[in-house]
């Protein structure tokens, strides 16, 4: 199936005139007054649960099928995205009928939606980060796909936006059973709320919006990234490295077969890991800390793939991604500085997960690499996990190498304060 180029981009005026003009009756008076048209976000999407999508280029060749934790963006105004909320609920439709589409020679609409990280597609397929491709309307209509986060202009709005996404998938998780869909959300042994709230006392870096690396210069010392968990439960492992794997069973069901009931999987992880798991021993809880001094990028959370996550952006383009957490840290913003070894967030099994663990993964310029090199632990030594959160090492030279060459703008300085934030949850 080939797409017709010489087709214009369309959108349905009356219904989006129609659907503007509900909103703004419902906006209080001072908001209706206000023009938002200037700003702009990137709301990222995720496939709902397991679902797999097809991915088309913009001339509709097929690409081939979505895998866990695929992240496509579309960039929207500010007036769309505070409409888009309606009553603490992220409304896709909101999205994406307020933005244009391109059609087909059938009449079938797509979406033009732009690779956030770099994608391996089920068939094994590389697709490079900034990739332009087409989905298909239908998949936001029957909430295939769903909002994940959102970056832009106003880092409060972006952040009211992503407050959404995640108290809704906690308060409404799906509901079992559903084909190739795992809860968003799954039952934690105490109960807690993903999200804790903020601390308002928390530092932010001025003009940070998430889009981009906050700053570039010389090339970091060649190990940089310590261990980014501590005081596990029950101990912490190593159940998956970066690269090909066998492809993981991350839940079952029960089918009748020849008059039996037998358990058979159901869903798998994806067949290349694009980073390393550490185990939690069946047991959430865990601290996740820093694994370098950087700022808040992103937080966000999917039904499937890596469920909730955070990522820190330290600089040349090099981001750490801590995913399938139970519970982010008060004051983990869009923005705020952190440090090495401050406690960011709670390991858990959101998404699509196989048990309690972290995904840690390490990315440059949006492609995903194997973080061994970068390491200044041992990752196949089980006691670099195991360590209590006031005895982690310190890096002071590290951490002035890394300031140094990006002149400055880490810390403002090269001076460090010691081992004042190892296993803190906020940074000095």
């Amino acid at each position: 199936m080939r797409l017709n180029l010489s087709l214009k981009l369309k959108r349905s005026f009356s219904t989006s005139l129609s659907l503007a003009l509900v909103v703004l009756m419902a906006l209080p008076a001072h908001l209706q007054a206000m023009d938002f048209s200037a700003e702009s976000y990137d709301v990222a999407f995720q496939p709902s649960g397991n679902r797999r999508i097809i991915f088309r280029d913009e001339q509709g060749n097929f690409l081939g099928y979505s895998a866990e934790g695929a992240n496509l963006e579309v960039r929207v105004t500010g007036d769309v995205i505070r409409r888009s909320v309606v009553n603490g609920v992220p409304d896709t439709r909101r999205i994406i009928e307020a933005l244009p589409n391109v059609k087909d020679t059938a009449g079938n609409a797509y979406m033009r939606m732009t690779v956030q990280y770099e994608t391996i597609t089920a068939e094994g397929r590389r697709i490079a980060p900034g990739t332009r491709i087409l989905l298909d309307m239908r998949y936001f209509m029957n909430d295939a796909v769903q909002p994940s986060g959102a970056t832009g202009t106003d880092n409060i709005v972006a952040d009211e936006f992503n407050d959404s996404v995640i108290e809704n998938a906690r308060l409404n998780p799906p509901k079992e059973p559903k084909k190739d869909l795992d809860p968003a959300v799954p039952e934690d042994d105490d109960g807690e709320p993903l999200e804790q709230g903020t601390d308002e006392n928390s530092f932010h870096l001025n003009g940070y919006d998430g889009r981009q690396t906050f700053a570039r210069g010389l090339p970091f010392p060649t190990k940089f990234l310590s261990a980014p968990v501590c005081d596990c439960p029950a101990g912490c492992g190593q159940p998956s490295k970066f690269g090909p794997r066998t492809r993981p069973v991350t839940s079952w069901k029960r089918v009748k077969r020849k008059g039996k009931w037998v358990r058979v999987p159901r869903t798998y992880g994806s067949a290349f890991h694009m980073g390393n798991d550490i185990g939690g021993r069946g047991q959430t809880g865990a601290k996740i800390v820093a694994a370098a001094d950087g700022v808040i990028k992103r937080r966000r959370l999917s039904s499937g793939g890596y469920g909730l996550e955070l990522y820190i952006d330290h600089g040349n383009g090099v981001e750490t991604q801590y995913a399938h957490l139970r519970s982010i840290e008060p004051g983990m913003r869009i923005g705020t500085r952190v440090k090495r070894g401050q406690v960011i967030a709670r390991m858990g099994s959101t998404g699509n997960s196989s048990g309690p663990h972290l995904h840690f993964g390490v990315w440059k310029d949006g492609n995903a690499i194997n973080a061994n090199a970068s390491m200044l632990v041992d990752m196949n030594s089980p006691a670099a996990f195991n360590k209590r959160c006031s005895s982690l090492p310190d890096y002071p030279a590290v951490d002035e190498a890394m300031d140094r060459a990006l002149r400055g703008a880490l810390n403002g300085s090269s001076v460090r304060d010691g081992r004042s934030n190892r296993g803190s949850t906020s940074a000095n």
